[in-house]
C-alpha cells in the first residue's frame, strides 16, 4: 500500500466516524425535540381541559348570564378563538385565572415551536342563550366580567 492509499482509507475512516456521531447528535438532538413538544402539548391541553370543566354545559335562562372567554395566543398576538360561558353556571375570577394561564402557556409553546399564524385579528363574536345554553354569536362583544 503506498502513501496514498494509506491516506485515502484514513480520510475514509474519519468520514464514517464523522457522519456516525452527526448521525448520534441528530438522533439525540431529535429525541430531546419530540419530548420538548410533547410536554407543554399535554400542560395546555390540561389546562383547556379545566377551562372546559368549568364552563361546562353553560346553561342560561337569559342573554345577560352569557359571556366569553378569550382563548390562547396567536403567534403574532391576539386570541386563537373565543369560548361561551355562563355566569350561571361557572366562576368569573376562576376562569380568567384559568385562561391567562392557557395563554401563557400557549404563547410559550409558539416561542418554542416558531409557529407562525395568520395575523388576522379575532373578533369577540359575543354570546347568547340559545336553547337554554350560552353560545357564541348575536351578541355585542362579552367581556369576561361584564
Amino acid at each position: 500500500m503506498n502513501c496514498t492509499s494509506r491516506h485515502t482509507a484514513s480520510a475514509w475512516q474519519r468520514l464514517l466516524v464523522l457522519r456516525g456521531a452527526a448521525a448520534g447528535l441528530l438522533a439525540l438532538a431529535l429525541s430531546a425535540c419530540a419530548s420538548e413538544a410533547q410536554a407543554p402539548a399535554n400542560s395546555s391541553q390540561t389546562l383547556l381541559k379545566q377551562i372546559e370543566t368549568e364552563i361546562g354545559d353553560a346553561a342560561c335562562s337569559s342573554d345577560q348570564q352569557c359571556r366569553t372567554l378569550a382563548l390562547g395566543a396567536k403567534a403574532c398576538g391576539g386570541p386563537d378563538r373565543y369560548i361561551a360561558w355562563s355566569t350561571a353556571r361557572s366562576k368569573a375570577d376562576k376562569l380568567a385565572a384559568l385562561g391567562e394561564r392557557y395563554k401563557a402557556e400557549r404563547m410559550a409553546e409558539n416561542m418554542r415551536s416558531g409557529a407562525v399564524s395568520n395575523c388576522m385579528f379575532e373578533v369577540d363574536p359575543g354570546a347568547q342563550c340559545k336553547a337554554q345554553r350560552c353560545q357564541l354569536g348575536g351578541g355585542s362583544g362579552g367581556a369576561l366580567l361584564r
